[in-house]
């Protein structure tokens, strides 16, 4: 029973980790690509754009956002960062 225990523990630590890696990463391409996209558009759109960011809840929500950031991004000419593509 202890060893079952064990590998249970071990697996969601295991699982834990690795969504917190993942929020970890989202979020730091989210700050260089708000770096990138704040020198070309508008200051209440960035402000629509964190506040967005700060709101999401699900994958769901995310994919949403990543999708309006890439429209805009496209839009305007704007080049961001290529681990967003792996992220979706």
């Amino acid at each position: 029973m202890t060893i079952l225990y064990a590998c249970f523990l071990f697996s969601i630590g295991t699982v834990s980790f690795s969504l917190l890696s993942k929020a970890v990463e989202v979020r730091r391409v989210w700050e260089a690509n708000s770096t990138i996209l704040a020198a070309r558009i508008a200051a209440q759109e960035m402000v629509s754009l964190n506040a967005q960011f700060a709101s999401i809840d699900s994958r769901e929500e995310y994919q949403a956002f990543d999708s309006r950031v890439h429209r805009l991004a496209d839009g305007n000419g704007i080049h961001l960062r290529a681990e967003t593509e792996r992220l979706r």
